[in-house]
């Protein structure tokens, strides 16, 4: 009797944890970011929020995500091209995260071909939202950004303006869409290297100009910050003008007092998110022991790797089922409310206007 009873007990722990095992599934995500080089600082905040949030979700439902790391240089060479090739024939990714606009420009219309399904996190470029159905966005089009700011500026009388380019893939689709909506307000522009480290020359060649503000195009808040600080130490007093990097908290401590009264185009503050994401946030403290170093970054990231996998929890992981159901996809995430349009663009979230004032970011003044 007593063997049949241990013979029945093993049978059921048996049956048991065959039956979890049969739920555990794993899922590949692929991700294709600036891991070294100029860019590295978004590859390694969307590394540390992926990284987490695979631990978490597997934790919460059972499924496990294995996450693949690829340097894609910010587009700087074909890193992206080859990524995508790596990752969707060796790896076997039919899911993907892509960073910047110059990595979706070169491997999203690979993806498309190929019916792997991508989010790009941090990809602005007015193009994107061209390239496909497969093709989906947690970060707002600068198409319409920049339209408003130029309008700011005419509104605030801080034209004509001079406009400086670092000449980095990131900075591209925003200074022709400058160039396009300041038109005849652009009294100056001109490109520099990204390595250039004394760029008082090119300052005194956009001063001759008279401009009444500059703008700054720039790929990292620290090559920011070093223009800035050498434009106030020619005695530049000019209003300043930049895009997202300026409430870096590295672009902060940089450029200290000098960045005093800049105003960019900004990514918006995010009220009502979820429930998940502010426990996920306090678990990010904990783990990192400090605030994600480009908050929104964290939050697009994490929204784009939920999207997925609710739309596999709900579909299955077929890229054609999770991008059916991705269209009519309505959640509460890091950035609020989450859903998509028919171009795979996020809907709610719009860029604004903010300006330093005592050291911090705030909404500009009208």
């Amino acid at each position: 009797m007593k063997l049949n009873v241990m013979l029945l007990m093993v049978l059921f722990f048996s049956w048991s944890s065959g039956s979890a095992a049969a739920k555990e599934t794993q899922v590949r995500i692929g991700v294709i970011a600036p891991l070294t080089g100029n860019g590295a600082h978004i590859g390694a905040e969307i590394t540390r929020t992926l990284k987490l949030w695979a631990r978490t979700r597997k934790a919460e439902t059972g499924t496990a995500y294995s996450i693949i790391f690829e340097d894609g240089h910010a587009a700087t060479d074909n890193s992206p091209t080859t990524a995508f090739r790596k990752l969707s024939g060796a790896d076997g990714v039919r899911f993907l995260i892509i960073a910047t606009s110059g990595e979706m420009l070169q491997a999203a219309p690979l993806a498309q071909a190929g019916g792997v399904l991508v989010f790009g996190v941090f990809a602005s470029h007015a193009q994107i939202k061209k390239l496909g159905d497969y093709i989906f966005r947690t970060f707002p089009d600068v198409e319409n950004g920049a339209a408003m700011l130029a309008g700011y500026m005419r509104e605030q009388q801080d034209c004509p303006v001079a406009l400086l380019t670092e000449d980095h893939p990131f900075n591209r689709g925003m200074k022709i869409l400058l160039e396009q909506h300041l038109a005849g307000d652009l009294v100056f522009k001109e490109d520099y290297a990204f390595e250039e480290r004394d760029l008082k020359p090119l300052l005194l060649r956009a001063k001759s100009k008279k401009p009444k503000a500059y703008y700054f195009n720039c790929s990292h808040p620290v090559t920011c910050a070093l223009l800035v600080n050498q434009t106030r130490q020619l005695g530049i007093p000019e209003r300043l003008y930049s895009y997202l990097h300026i409430d870096n908290p590295e672009f902060l401590q940089a450029a200290g007092q000098n960045a005093e009264g800049m105003r960019f185009l900004a990514t918006p503050d995010v009220g009502d998110s979820s429930a998940g994401f502010k426990q996920f946030l306090a678990q990010y403290r904990w783990e990192y022991g400090h605030e994600p170093k480009n908050d929104f970054l964290t939050r697009t990231t994490y929204d784009a790797a939920t999207a997925i996998a609710d739309g596999i929890n709900a579909r299955g992981p077929y890229p054609e089922a999770v991008k059916s159901f991705l269209l009519s996809y309505k959640a509460q995430g890091a950035l609020g409310k989450i859903g998509f349009n028919a171009d795979g663009d996020i809907e709610e979230v719009k860029y604004a206007v903010k300006e330093i004032r005592g050291g911090k970011p705030v909404p500009a003044e009208r």
